[in-house]
């Protein structure tokens, strides 16, 4: 039985197709409802999840038991947990019975007794970031992506926030930092030990608190991605010719994948950076090829020839049309119904013309097209998916 579910919002509970959506948990010690009613909310509407549940850790201890129906847990504190060594013990025995876990800030930097997880979680050597450095408070943003391939930064490109609460130190115990703020403090950082991933993050938004990261930015997308790999689960993605010739805006079309619970693939393609105003919708290869054939203002990167096929997603009518036009922002909006989300695509399971179902351990290739001024056309990267 999960334990002490608060009712700050209903639960996801459908997964969708092959790609099975994780169970989570968040466990922090938060002072008010709505930075935990926040991040549960965004977590939610994300659609990556299969369920987003509460776990008190202030007034009590949750034991194994309790935790184990979960695939990974989010911690932070700006409050005091119960009993700080009792739950770094408990966290570890989680971690050692496959589950992960996302420590974020203040969790991951206070010098406050009893707001770090401690016990066997410090002296099982379980921290990524090394904890206790002290807070770094100052405004800043995303710095650089030191892993840019790295699932934990998929459809990460803007972080701000006034008071970019984050770890003063940045002195790993295990693993590598994946991304950094401006100012080369720790934003991300995976251990080497599976279901590890610290986050120099303070996890509400600017829905709570002028303070907090900018709401309109990634934020929440970079929290899902850490959940995701913590879990062992997130896509398998792998990129090809990345980053794509720019496009008129001056940038390269940047196509991405997310886990999805309404698309019968279990699979959403989402794009940004394109051109405002401009339509495109996405193809599918049986191979990719990079370098890619010259086509336009682009690349065509689905290999053809041979045994080699791709086709469109445009078929007029159904699931099948990922017709979309970008926004004034350059994100894709779903034109003909086929997101859930209103951006990208639900990729469905049966792909048009191949008759062919996608299965789970195929890998297919996927590229957007999309228009440019004058008549030209121009494509994203390419984005290899293992499902």
């Amino acid at each position: 039985m999960k334990l002490s579910l608060l009712p700050l919002a209903a639960l996801v509970t459908t997964s969708a197709g092959f790609a099975q959506l994780p169970d989570i948990a968040i466990a922090a010690a938060y002072s008010n409802s709505c930075n935990v009613n926040d991040v549960q909310t965004k977590l939610i509407a994300s659609g990556r999840f299969g369920s987003v549940d509460i776990i008190e850790v202030k007034a009590s201890t949750p034991v194994l038991a309790d935790l184990t129906p979960y695939d990974a847990l989010l911690t932070w504190t700006n409050l005091s947990y119960n009993d700080g060594i009792a739950l770094g013990d408990v966290f570890a025995d989680y971690v050692d019975a496959g589950g992960g876990v996302v420590v974020a800030t203040f969790a991951t930097s206070t010098t406050t007794n009893n707001r770090y997880l401690a016990g066997r979680w410090i002296t099982g050597g379980y921290e990524v970031i090394q904890t206790q450095s002290g807070n770094t408070a100052s405004s800043s943003s995303l710095g650089t992506i030191l892993q840019p391939g790295n699932p934990l930064m998929n459809g990460v490109t803007t972080l701000n926030a006034n008071s970019a609460f984050r770890p003063t130190g940045t002195t790993l115990v295990q693993g590598s930092v994946v991304a950094e703020w401006a100012d080369g403090k720790i934003l991300v950082a995976e251990g080497t030990m599976a279901g590890r991933v610290d986050l120099g993050l303070f996890p509400p938004s600017t829905d709570c608190s002028t303070a907090y990261w900018d709401a309109t930015t990634d934020g929440a997308v970079l929290i899902a991605n850490a959940l995701e790999v913590a879990a062992g689960g997130g896509l398998v993605t792998a990129n090809f010719c990345d980053p794509a010739f720019n496009n008129s805006t001056g940038l390269p079309t940047v196509a991405t994948a997310s886990l999805s619970a309404s698309a019968t693939s279990g699979v959403r393609l989402e794009a940004m950076q394109g051109p405002p105003s401009e339509f495109g919708y996405f193809l599918l290869g049986t191979a990719a090829a990079d370098p890619g054939i010259m086509l336009s203002n682009g690349e065509f990167c689905l290999a053809v020839g041979g045994s080699n096929q791709f086709v469109r997603y445009n078929v007029a009518g159904g699931v099948w049309n990922s017709l979309g036009q970008f926004d004034a922002t350059g994100a894709l909006q779903n034109f003909v119904g086929t997101s859930s989300s209103g951006y990208g695509f639900d990729l469905p399971a049966n792909i048009p013309v191949l008759n062919q179902t996608i299965q789970a351990g195929d890998t297919w290739h996927f590229q957007l097209w999309h228009r440019e001024a004058a008549g030209a056309s121009n494509f994203s990267n390419g984005l290899s998916i293992t499902f």
